[in-house]
């Protein structure tokens, strides 16, 4: 026993004795030989040898090595001189922003050691204000109480602590008060539902009931609702889910037989299920209604409306020429009371009839539409010669409404591909700066993505024929200027932080340029080492945090995520959002969900506006698959109080994450009462929506879910149950059961592909060839962004061209879509793919979907991220992708 305790006592005595002799190797600048005896001890290092070794790693540039040193030292030990060992090395190093936390946290333990510390101030100075442009008043006023307390006084420092006291003050009291629906939330007040029909027409989601529905079917058959054609997915919505007995009694008071024919008819075509039931006395057969409307508007004195019936039957040649017969008829009722000549002679009279017809209120609507039926001829130039004249010719005579309805145009053609002819008829209103600045964003990302400028010669050559050249070299040269006339990009430092477009642009400087440029190459080695370097070194350590973080995640970074979250982790004292949700999201991707939950839970605690926390971390939840995290940001969405279409998204989002566990979860797959309470979800999501909206929401879920991959039959079988209760109802949503039946099962169910309903259409389109059909130039605009969403899955010249169509003029998430589609393209073609990305970071604009005004063409810097991100890392193959819907 004796000689056992001695035998232990000696070996400590050696051990003690080999670290002992570490400060002293040091001390003589024998830095490899302290290397070598620290490594050949039993034990690590502590206190003063910690720190000896420390030194000489650093000497021979084993930096991580000496920062691992210290840190396990101050860890294992408490010895607060490590950590401003620590803290010094990395401030040597230029890592600020993790050497002013270690500083930070050294002072609270041994504030003596640190008293006049001329880095720790220098470094405490500059962290408040860095923190006072972010807007983290609380966390710099405590960083000038550590000058005040620790620091000597400096000119200034009265004033930067006076300012930033009374900000926080004001902050606190802001985070005292915080109740839901206060500046936490984020999205935009509900509002109610407008009526009329115009308003109708912005969304299929409007609340109409079965009376109005009739009466919105009746003004489009009279012309009442403007150009555009009321598609079948747009009447769906007006429709609903169950409302046909309600239809079929409101119709019973429609007092016009035409009226009554073509609702009929209009609501068979959309299948069995919308089929009202027969009367006596009226048509049944669709042959016959179309005759009984034909023939009811001949006896109302309206004959020439019937040009609608026979585009919905897919006569166009017919359609034309009814439309034809009406508009010289109505010609013949305004000139007979005197000559006529045309007003203006900034649009030539066209060479075809129609510039005989008088432009009138009553006349303007039906030449507009004769222009759309000229085009799908094949007669393009033909079609723009008399648009052209029709809109200049109404402006000049000051037709009301007038440069609404060019506006209207403009957008249309540019949502068919056809910029140059979108400008060509902006250049007829005399305004239209919005439509005209996004046609030429369209041309710009023509010409860098594709070699043939993506079709560009075809719409070019149109408008050469009907404006000469001389106006279309004129108008090239002003391309540039109009397209960013009204730059979206972030302005520098606005938010106190370098933007994502600042970041990402060919000649950005900087560690985060730096970083994210190496982050963007799936081949690049130093990239986790470079994201950690640039995050380590931002003071604040918010801004790169914001830029970096999500490409670590993006890049399966979990061993620098990791590092760097224990670096942090001994620095109680971060009070700042931003920095707690920086490790937060370290600790999502190094795979410690319940550290991120606290980490985000005092982030959104620590800000008056909580609901931009937990918006980024159900983003950053979804990036790197962490369930539970996402259920509980969309949960303090919810919580919080967000409203409008926010809301709206949360509560979608937050069913869709419940959905999902049809692929793994035992609860679900293997009990009864799992699948049930799965159906009562998505039951009682449904329910919160109002009636008249219910089958709108319906099928963005049902879209929504489709985009999602399924693990087996099983799953796919519970999903089905959920989504459609009740079989009725799948047939009230084809296009979105087929995409669905598409993704659960990977077969493609057969769909009639009617002209009339674009969904359905852009489902053909991913299926080459596809040719639009002519139908499609009378329908809105949106409908072709639809079918371009679809054909933007090509690679090829027309994908690339669709993908930008949509990408400047659809809804904010279909250009995200169309954008990450079209980079993805491009993956092999780097210098095309560059100087796309550069035309969009640089804040192209894009027309607000619905509006006449223009917005950036990707919202926000995160959502410029986001768009990267996806293209660079998470999307998958083109080929890969277009064998899906």
């Amino acid at each position: 026993m004796r000689r056992a305790i001695w035998a232990l006592v000696l070996s400590l005595a050696f051990e003690t004795g080999c670290q002992g002799s570490i400060p002293r190797l040091v001390a003589r600048g024998e830095y490899q030989a302290a290397a070598t005896a620290a490594a050949r001890s039993k034990r690590p290092p502590r206190g003063r040898s910690a720190r000896a070794l420390a030194e000489a790693l650093a000497a021979l540039g084993r930096v991580e090595e000496a920062r691992a040193v210290l840190l396990r030292d101050f860890r294992t030990s408490g010895d607060a001189r490590s950590m401003i060992a620590l803290a010094e090395l990395e401030a040597s190093l230029g890592l600020v922003g993790v050497a002013a936390a270690h500083f930070t946290r050294a002072a609270a333990l041994s504030p003596e050691a640190l008293r006049g510390h001329p880095e720790m101030c220098a470094l405490l100075r500059r962290r408040a204000q860095a923190y006072a442009a972010l807007g983290e008043s609380v966390a710099g006023d405590q960083d000038m109480r550590r000058v005040a307390l620790l620091c000597e006084a400096s000119a200034g420092d009265a004033a930067i602590a006076a300012g930033l006291r009374a900000q926080a003050t004001r902050d606190v009291r802001a985070l005292r008060t915080l109740r839901a629906g206060d500046p936490g939330s984020s999205g935009a007040a509900a509002s109610e539902p407008q009526r009329g029909g115009h308003a109708m027409r912005r969304s299929a989601a409007a609340a109409v009931d079965a009376t109005e529905v009739i009466g919105l079917l009746a003004a489009e058959l009279r012309g009442e609702l403007g150009v555009d054609l009321v598609s079948n997915d747009e009447l769906r919505g007006w429709v609903g889910e169950g409302a046909v007995e309600a239809l079929s009694t409101a119709l019973e008071a429609a007092t016009s037989e035409a009226t009554r024919a073509y609702v009929r008819l209009r609501l068979g075509r959309l299948g069995s299920s919308y089929s009202l039931p027969s009367v006596a006395g009226e048509a049944g057969s669709e042959a016959a209604l179309v005759t009984r409307v034909l023939e009811a508007l001949e006896v109302e004195g309206e004959a020439a409306l019937g040009w609608r019936v026979l585009v919905i039957l897919g006569d166009l040649g017919g359609a034309e020429m009814m439309l034809g017969e009406g508009l010289q008829a109505r010609h013949k009722a305004l000139s007979g009371a005197g000559p006529w000549a045309p007003a203006q002679t900034r649009a030539p009279t066209p060479s075809h009839w129609a510039g005989k017809v008088m432009v009138a209120p009553s006349t303007l609507e039906a030449l507009l539409v004769l222009a759309r039926m000229r085009g799908a001829a094949g007669n393009e130039a033909q079609a723009l010669e008399i648009a052209r004249y029709a809109l200049a010719e109404a402006m000049t005579r000051g037709i009301a409404g007038a440069r609404e309805m060019g506006m209207i145009e403009a957008h249309h053609a540019l949502a068919s591909g056809r910029p140059w002819y979108a400008l060509a008829l902006v250049d007829a209103t005399s305004g239209g700066e919005d439509v005209a600045a996004a046609a030429a964003a369209a041309i710009l990302l023509g010409r860098a993505a594709c070699e043939d400028r993506c079709g560009e010669a075809a719409d070019r050559a149109v408008v050469e024929r009907v404006l000469d050249e001389g106006w279309v070299v004129g108008m090239e040269g002003r391309l540039l200027g109009l397209a960013t006339a009204r730059s979206f990009a972030a302005a520098p430092g606005s938010s106190g932080c370098v933007s994502a477009s600042e970041a990402l642009t060919e000649d950005a400087v900087g560690d985060v340029a730096a970083a994210m440029r190496l982050a963007q190459r799936s081949d690049s080695q130093g990239a986790e080492a470079a994201i950690r370097a640039a995050i380590e070194s931002d003071l604040a350590m918010v801004c790169a945090g914001r830029l970096l973080t999500p490409w670590m995640a993006a890049r399966g970074q979990r061993v620098g995520a990791k590092a760097l979250a224990q670096m942090l982790s001994q620095t109680p004292e971060t009070v700042a959002a931003g920095a707690l949700l920086l490790q937060g999201e370290l600790a999502l991707v190094a795979g410690d969900g319940e550290q991120a939950s606290v980490m985000l839970t005092a982030a959104a605690a620590s800000t008056p506006t909580p609901t931009s926390i937990w918006e980024r971390a159900a983003w950053f939840a979804r990036l790197v698959d962490a369930r539970e995290v996402e259920l509980l940001a969309l949960r303090e969405l919810l919580l919080h109080g967000v409203s409008g279409e926010a809301r709206v998204e949360a509560r979608r989002a937050l069913l869709i994450r419940g959905v999902r566990d049809a692929n793994a979860a035992w609860a679900v797959r293997q009990r009864e009462a799992g699948r049930e309470a799965l159906e009562r979800a998505v039951a009682d999501y449904l329910v919160e929506v109002p009636a008249p909206q219910r089958w709108q929401a319906r099928e963005q879920l049902a879209i929504a879910l489709s985009e999602e991959r399924w693990a087996d039959d099983e799953a796919g079988a519970i999903v089905r149950a959920a989504v459609w209760p009740a079989a009725e109802l799948a047939r009230l949503h084809p296009a979105a059961n087929a995409r669905l039946e598409a993704a659960l099962s990977g077969r493609r169910p057969a769909l009639r592909a009617d002209p009339m309903a674009p969904s359905e259409l852009a489902l053909a389109a991913a299926e080459p060839p596809f040719t639009a059909p002519r139908t499609m130039r009378l329908l809105p605009a949106a409908a072709s962004v639809v079918l371009h969403g679809a054909l933007a899955i090509r690679a090829d010249s027309a994908g690339r061209r669709a993908a930008i169509s949509a990408a400047t003029t659809g809804e904010p998430a279909a250009r995200e879509a169309a954008l990450r589609a079209l980079l993805v393209g491009l993956n092999g073609e780097p210098t095309r793919r560059a100087a796309v990305e550069a035309l969009v970071a640089a804040g192209m604009p894009a027309l607000a979907s619905g509006t006449g005004e223009v917005e950036a063409m990707v919202r926000g810097s995160e959502g410029l991220l986001r768009l990267r991100i996806a293209a660079a890392v998470v999307m998958e193959p083109v080929a890969e992708r277009a064998a899906r819907p």
